[in-house]
């Protein structure tokens, strides 16, 4: 028998080389494919919800198999990247955008995001009220709100018993007698704020029967109910400090204060800066016999409509939205924040009075959305309701200011 030429040998070994490589190839761009990163791109004042974030993350990757890329941006680097179109090219092309309601509506309006969403997950929204068009764009998936912060020590020093503050009226009365002390204050009233003005505004607006929206969205300041409210304010701004926010939550860390407006983030504050401060926490009090209201601020998931991995990032919509992680948020420790769904609120057993106490208050919130731009809204009422609140104008010529302003807002 003849031998075989090494030529035709060689030849058949790197054939049968380059086969197996290809097979290689072909198994591997297989795998990927069944196992393509997801990007999540937030969007974040804070970084208070990163690590819950992170921990459901990380969940759903074991689960899944897969990976997911989470990129991080304040909320001045995320408009910057919206402004300058930066998105989808080399700094981020996210197949998901988290944050605010104000970034998910500017990501969409320069973007687009993904609108088939499922009807499951419309249905979700079981807390809280919205006017805007862009509900079923977005999903909510976390929110927190605000209560009442009480010094106990300032109002043993006023009164024999402590009152229940079902009322403002109550709150009132003790804001006058605690304002009297050396160098205390009685309530907290935001001023030279703009945000943060607007925000506590709102739950007097809402604790009274009123609104700065109607059911359409459409801006009306001047009702009523809101005027009334904000006569009120008045009132305990002649019997508290008028201040920012951050000034506000600082006095009351140091005793100063006897009653505050706040979110849970304030007792983190407390325990870093004056761990022996006798505090407790109510529900927003009832304005005029009526319910209560504080503002809820929500989170939002959206998704990019460019995106190359809808399916993916779509089942991790429903997964962040099941019963499963709903539970897993509300137990998580030091943090604030709630799940949408709401009878996995109602039915929690909460061993934290304080978290229960803003259990019950989430309940009883409401949004803000407008469709036109907050900011310049922020501008109108700081503007305009400045002046009453230092007493340079009535508390009627503001609001009719204000209403002209919002009426000039809409028409841009």
């Amino acid at each position: 028998m003849k031998n075989t030429n090494p030529k035709i040998i060689r030849l058949f070994l790197i054939i049968l080389l380059l086969l197996s490589v290809m097979i290689i190839v072909r198994k591997c761009i297989k795998s990927n494919s069944n196992n393509k990163t997801l990007t999540i791109c937030v969007s974040s004042k804070t970084s208070i919800h990163i690590p819950l974030l992170k921990d459901i993350i990380s969940k759903f990757e074991k689960e899944n198999h897969c990976k997911i890329e989470l990129k991080i941006f304040s909320e001045k680097e995320f408009n910057y990247l919206i402004k300058n179109k930066k998105f989808h090219d080399s700094v981020c092309f996210p197949d998901l955008i988290e944050g605010n309601y104000e970034s998910i509506k500017s990501y969409h309006t320069q973007f687009s995001l993904f609108s088939q969403i499922p009807d499951s997950l419309k249905n979700n929204d079981n807390v809280g009220n919205t006017y805007n068009s862009y509900k079923y764009l977005a999903i909510p998936w976390l929110m927190e709100t605000k209560v009442l912060f009480v010094n106990n020590s300032l109002i043993k020093k006023v009164t024999k018993s402590q009152p229940a503050f079902k009322s403002f009226k109550e709150v009132l009365d003790i804001s006058g007698k605690i304002n009297s002390l050396d160098s205390c204050y009685g309530f907290g009233i935001v001023g030279p704020d703009e945000e943060n003005l607007l925000n506590n505004l709102l739950i007097f607006f809402w604790s009274n029967g009123g609104d700065l929206l109607d059911e359409k969205g459409k801006l009306t300041i001047y009702k009523n109910a809101n005027l009334e409210a904000f006569k009120f304010y008045l009132q305990l701004a002649e019997n508290g400090l008028i201040e920012t926010q951050m000034k506000i939550e600082s006095e009351f860390v140091k005793g100063k204060l006897g009653f505050c407006i706040s979110d849970y983030s304030l007792i983190g504050k407390i325990n870093n800066e004056n761990k022996n401060l006798n505090y407790s926490v109510i529900e927003i009090p009832k304005l005029n016999d009526k319910q209560g209201i504080s503002l809820m601020n929500r989170r939002y998931f959206g998704i990019n409509s460019k995106s190359k991995n809808i399916e993916t990032a779509m089942k991790f919509l429903k997964y962040i939205n099941s019963e499963q992680v709903s539970e897993f948020i509300i137990s998580y420790q030091n943090i604030g924040y709630f799940p949408v769904k709401k009878d996995v609120i109602i039915k929690h057993k909460y061993n934290d009075e304080v978290k229960s106490v803003f259990a019950k208050q989430i309940i009883n919130s409401k949004v803000f959305q407008p469709d036109n731009n907050q900011n310049e809204l922020n501008k109108i009422i700081e503007t305009r309701f400045i002046d009453a609140i230092y007493s340079v104008k009535p508390a009627d010529e503001v609001f009719i200011e204000a209403q002209e302003d919002s009426r000039k807002l809409i028409l841009k």
